[in-house]
């Protein structure tokens, strides 16, 4: 398969200032920057991926996560007015820092996430690489020697386009079933606390962007910030780069409809059933449980007890094939989820992910069990 890379188009800074408003300015920028385009995002969807080499991927995002924070507590301490400070940017702060608790900081809940997705120990204490610290010490220094307002606006379009991030990924790994809700936790929060996160920091930009000129350095401190934090997740892609999707907007997360429907409710890929079940683990016997949730790329066994983590695994669904046809997949959760266990299909080729996903669909409109309840519902697939 081809290497193709998407490459971003230019944009100047009397195109990001040409909006009312620093949201718009930042809404223009997402446009040019899209990441659900990004070459990395691609891959993570793409069927063929597996979890194995998602993890490594992720595995020095840690260090990001852990150093975020400088950045932010930089912009905080060049914010001249202590009322501003705490109307602005000293919630997002204390809230990265865990409020002064370890294990609430953003680094803990990530690590905790790296842990939920079976990475080990030795994996997530290597050293950061260089591509890393590169990213994280760009911004640290920015906010550290610019005004606040320009280091508001380099972090603040971070925590705005995370948004879409955050909701990549916890829909992706629910919908893959690369672990239980456990393994979601810390991309959930994410996709609902970087919008307030993205207001508070554009606040500091609100009173500059009236005027011609602090409005350029505005958009030029968003736009660096921007290209740092693309930057980072090139430098994360793995060596093979897959064609980029359709793309959606992140706007509306921001100003849309104030109630948001929960994630879980928006993944299409992953539906409640209850459906007779067999596992058979190292060609041992074959044993009885339920399917309790089922989609293209896996389902949760309930009624069994898990063999290790990544242990390679059959599975038979009951009435999914005209024969009974084992599919060969991985362990990728510890019982917890409802009573059960994720399991994902391991496929080696395109037509056979394309025979599972059709039977798994028609066996889902067929039984009803879709989230809606109706047989007319549809189950996008990839």
């Amino acid at each position: 398969m081809p290497i193709l890379l998407h490459r971003v188009s230019d944009i100047t800074l009397s195109e990001i200032t040409a909006g009312a408003s620093v949201l718009d300015g930042a809404e223009a920028l997402s446009r040019v920057y899209d990441f659900h385009k990004h070459p990395y995002f691609s891959w993570m969807r793409a069927p063929a991926t597996r979890l194995e080499e998602f993890r490594r991927s992720q595995a020095p995002y840690l260090h990001f996560v852990e150093h975020f924070s400088r950045a932010l507590t930089a912009v905080l301490a060049r914010v001249p007015a202590i009322d501003r400070r705490l109307s602005t940017v000293y919630e997002n702060v204390a809230e990265e820092h865990g409020h002064g608790t370890l294990e609430s900081t953003h680094r803990g809940t990530f690590a905790e996430y790296l842990r939920a997705i079976g990475l080990g120990e030795a994996d997530a204490a290597r050293e950061c690489p260089i591509r890393v610290a590169v990213a994280y010490q760009s911004l640290l220094d920015f906010c550290l020697v610019n005004p606040a307002e320009m280091g508001a606006a380099a972090t603040g379009i971070v925590e705005y386009t995370h948004i879409k991030i955050s909701t990549m990924l916890a829909q992706t790994i629910h919908e893959r079933f690369w672990g239980d809700l456990d393994a979601q936790r810390h991309y959930r929060l994410h996709a609902e606390i970087d919008a307030d996160h993205a207001v508070s920091l554009f606040a500091l930009c609100e009173e500059g962007w009236k005027h011609p000129a602090s409005a350029r350095r505005i958009a030029y401190a968003m736009a660096y910030g921007v290209h740092v934090w693309w930057s980072l997740f090139d430098a994360m892609c793995p060596a093979e780069i897959l064609v980029p999707s359709a793309t959606d907007g992140i706007r509306p997360l921001i100003d849309g409809s104030p109630a948001r429907e929960p994630l879980v409710a928006q993944a299409s890929g992953r539906r409640p059933c209850d459906l007779p079940a067999r596992m058979r683990h190292e060609g041992g016997a074959w044993q009885t449980g339920r399917a309790t949730s089922l989609g293209p790329y896996g389902l949760v066994l309930a009624g069994l007890r898990p063999p290790p983590l990544d242990a390679a695994i059959e599975v038979s669904i009951d009435g999914l094939f005209s024969a009974p046809l084992p599919i060969p997949g991985r362990v990728r959760s510890p019982a917890g989820e409802h009573g059960g266990f994720c399991v994902e299909f391991v496929l080696d080729n395109e037509s056979q992910r394309a025979e599972v996903r059709n039977a798994v669909r028609a066996r889902l409109v067929s039984d009803r069990t879709m989230m809606h309840g109706s047989s007319d519902d549809t189950l996008h697939v990839v």
